[in-house]
């Protein structure tokens, strides 16, 4: 009916590795893909949508027997398997409604159509947040583990401390970073997989300058001086425009934001916690450790006394190097 070549402009396809326009038309194609534009209204739409939340292949419940393996003519096999529903899940039947909001909408502006259906029509809601951060305890737990790698530590540190997204500290560059005047700026953000990142807005399309305090910036001049030193042992520079992290010796890649979650959940594991990196920025614990840093005490413990607990005699590692402590010791003198 026209509508596809609607939805497949690049102003509302969706981004690269997160599925693509084509792939989420397969499902309405067979309703829509046989209708006119002016008889598609908002009880086609819903009537779609309930199909699809209770069988994505929309058998109905009837006439389904089988799951073939291929489609025409062919012998039956094991790889043919008794049909089982399968309903799309919420959030794929919205992505569907916002690619035929997008498309209907164009057709509006060519005049094909006078009233987009898509408003008559209601996508199952999206869920309500309900971010639960780590507690004192695991947050604690989680420090320690993660500094055992100071630039895995370093980078920990800096999504719970700043709240910023994911592909937002993988996009960080050296030139975003003010030690003067302590100030963050985040302006972009990385998406996509190691085969093919890319560099784009950050989600609400605008920068953000984000104050950090002194502890922080105490460990990340000591991060950035570990990728110089690791530079000129095989005899490189780093530039200005460089990653602030990177696996590169030469920090000129980003990290795979992919690859970053899969390393905190599998580090969150193996403590027992059920956590995910997202839940970092939804947390308030950091506005209590800045009051108790400033007394020299490491993250993990700080965590745990400022929430009114006993770290009970543990020996949890301290983030701060000795050159950072002696920086410090310097600035209070």
């Amino acid at each position: 009916m026209g509508l596809y070549e609607c939805a497949s402009t690049p102003a509302i396809t969706p981004c690269p590795g997160h599925g693509t326009t084509s792939r989420r038309w397969s499902r309405p194609a067979p309703v829509l893909g046989r209708l006119s534009v002016a008889r598609v209204d908002g009880e086609v739409l819903d009537s779609l949508y309930g199909q699809l939340r209770r069988c994505r292949v929309r058998c109905a419940g009837r006439g389904r027997q089988v799951d073939h393996r291929i489609s025409g003519e062919h012998t039956c096999d094991a790889k043919c398997r008794a049909h089982v529903c399968r309903p799309l899940a919420a959030s794929t039947v919205r992505q569907i409604h916002w690619i035929l909001s997008g498309a209907f909408d164009r057709a509006l502006r060519w005049n094909w159509i006078s009233v987009s259906p898509v408003r008559a029509a209601e996508p199952p809601p999206p869920p309500r947040p309900n971010p639960t951060p780590p507690t004192a305890e695991e947050a604690a737990r989680i420090f320690s583990e993660a500094w055992t790698d100071p630039d895995w530590g370093t980078f920990v540190w800096l999504a719970m401390t700043t709240g910023a997204r994911r592909g937002e500290l993988c996009a960080l560059r050296r030139s975003h970073l003010n030690p003067a005047t302590g100030i963050l700026t985040v302006p972009r953000s990385v998406s996509g997989s190691k085969k093919k990142l890319r560099e784009k807005d950050t989600k609400t399309h605008q920068q953000r300058r984000v104050a950090l305090d002194a502890h922080t910036l105490m460990l990340l001049a000591d991060h950035l001086a570990r990728q110089d030193e690791r530079a000129s042992q095989v005899g490189i520079s780093i530039s200005i425009d460089a990653r602030l992290f990177s696996l590169d010796l030469d920090a000129a890649t980003p990290l795979v934001p992919d690859s970053v979650t899969q390393r905190y959940e599998r580090m969150s594991r193996r403590l027992g916690i059920k956590t995910t990196l997202h839940k970092l920025g939804t947390t308030t614990l950091p506005s209590c450790w800045l009051r108790v840093l400033t007394c020299g005490r490491s993250p993990a413990v700080s965590v745990m006394v400022e929430a009114g607990r006993q770290p009970c005699g543990s020996t949890l590692p301290s983030p701060m190097t000795p050159a950072a402590r002696q920086r410090m010791h310097r600035q209070r003198a």
